[in-house]
């Protein structure tokens, strides 16, 4: 082996410029008479050698007696190449990595028991239907009706009101001849204003589909070539807005279900949309761009310029004078109808949604698993809400505005006070089960929660507040 190191060693002189030290090296370690190939061997072995070495020392320091993998050990940073052989400082990296496992466990009994504390036994029910996670949800506007999508191709409408509450399948792949093998994700669902027929994309075809309140299948529109990631009507429910990864929008008639038009701006994939007024709407992209795009006009009314990362989430505030949105930045900035923006800086990772309440104040919630309460009006960030352990998948206003709810992967479900950033009531998944989206329904009664074990849950809302009210 000795003569291989050699070698190594000889190239790497080479390779760094050093051609005299290498001509001496070469001499007196008698490379000339190994049997090494020179061509066989690529450019920077020695250093890539020790760049896998180092790699190999840290999976061992990161891997636990039982094989498992150490996570959330970033802060720690490479181990210095002197320090991988000297064995004291081994030693010492050995001890801080232990030491930041004793302060994760710590931290994360602290939260158990908080959220122990604050276990209410609501009487929650679970609705058993879906056979795979369920990612999203949206609330009939009038009825205590719920309908959920999911993994499976279904999405599923559940009437809480009747006597046994039992899933209306709506099956994406009924109207397809083909057996599907690809992946069959309900991607986004949302009602009609009038609460008569419901739209729901899913990656079946990349087709959107027009259901009645029984479930019966109206229409399919096709006409984009990905992912349709949202679905937003506009408030007279005349028009439908579909965006997709194929970084276009199309607006549909609702009468006729056909294609009005196409707005092909973007040069990546559509991540949001959302609608100004009846004719005018905003998309953002992971171009890092927002167009101002109205129906009738040939160009974008505005482009947005200014986050410097993917833009994951747009919503405009109930007047429509003020547009938000949130990217990998981790920046939330506010628009104004001339161009013109504030930044809300505060987050230390992606932020990825946002939420308007009917008080003029906006929550945005964060891969850090914080969420932030901003008051528009001053751009000055009012609470910090940071009860969750991992990235917060949803949050949802209660319709008066005066509390939150949250769920994250971590099976976490927290109820906020908006006006005091209390968290009011917290509710764990005990099978580790993540949580997907949250939503509160528009009379307040009810919190639906998408998990990721295919169940849905529906909260008693109403006994949660009604708890805080008492206790304040």
């Amino acid at each position: 082996m000795s003569d291989e190191v050699n070698f190594l060693v000889y190239r790497y002189l080479q390779e760094s410029g050093y051609q005299h030290s290498a001509f001496s090296f070469g001499i007196e370690s008698h490379i000339t008479q190994s049997n090494i190939n020179n061509t066989v061997v690529p450019p920077g072995a020695l250093v890539n050698l020790l760049q896998k070495g180092i790699q190999f020392i840290e999976g061992e320091l990161c891997v636990t007696d039982e094989g498992n993998l150490l996570e959330n050990l970033d802060i720690l940073g490479s181990i210095p190449l002197i320090d991988a052989v000297v064995p004291e400082a081994l030693a010492e990296r050995v001890q801080t990595i232990y030491r930041l496992i004793s302060q994760k466990v710590d931290a994360k009994k602290k939260l158990n028991q908080y959220a122990a504390e604050l276990q209410d036994d609501d009487e929650s029910i679970l609705l058993h239907g879906h056979r795979r996670e369920v990612f999203g949800c949206d609330w009939h506007p009038t009825e205590n009706i719920v309908a959920t999508g999911a993994a499976d191709g279904v999405a599923g409408l559940w009437y809480l009101d009747s006597e046994e509450i039992k899933i209306i399948e709506l099956n994406h792949a009924q109207d397809v001849n083909s057996k599907f093998t690809q992946s069959s994700d309900v991607t986004s669902l949302t009602w009609n204003p009038d609460g008569q027929t419901l739209a729901t994309a899913s990656t079946i075809e990349n087709a959107i589909r027009i259901w009645n309140m029984e479930g019966n299948l109206l229409a399919t529109l096709c006409g984009h070539k990905d992912t349709v990631m949202t679905l937003k009507w506009n408030s007279k429910g005349n028009l439908l807005l579909s965006a997709s990864l194929d970084k276009k929008c199309i607006l549909w008639n609702a009468d006729t279900w056909q294609a009005l038009r196409e707005f092909q701006y973007h040069s990546g994939p559509v991540t949001d949309v959302d609608w100004q007024n009846e004719d005018i709407f905003a998309s953002c992209s992971t171009d890092k761009l927002i167009f101002v795009c109205k129906m009738d006009s040939d160009q974008p009314l505005h482009t947005l310029q200014s986050h410097t990362a993917d833009i994951n989430c747009i919503e405009w505030n109930k007047s429509g004078d003020v547009l938000a949105s949130c990217g990998d930045d981790k920046l939330v900035k506010l628009w104004n109808t001339k161009g013109g923006f504030h930044d809300l800086a505060g987050h230390t990772k992606e932020v990825t949604q946002l939420k308007w309440n009917s008080k003029k104040l906006l929550a945005s919630a964060s891969y850090d698993a914080t969420i932030r309460i901003w008051n528009t009006e001053q751009c000055t960030c009012l609470q910090t809400l940071n009860k969750h352990e991992d990235p917060i998948n949803s949050i949802s206003f209660h319709p008066d505005g005066d509390f939150l709810v949250s769920g994250a992967l971590d099976g976490l479900l927290n109820v906020w006070n908006v006006q005091t950033g209390a968290c009011i009531h917290t509710k764990r998944n005990t099978n580790g089960t993540g949580i997907f989206e949250v939503q509160w329904s528009p009379d307040a009664s009810y919190i639906c929660v998408c998990q990721t074990d295919s169940d849905v849950r529906i909260l008693d809302a109403k006994k949660i507040t009604a708890s805080n009210n008492s206790s304040s």
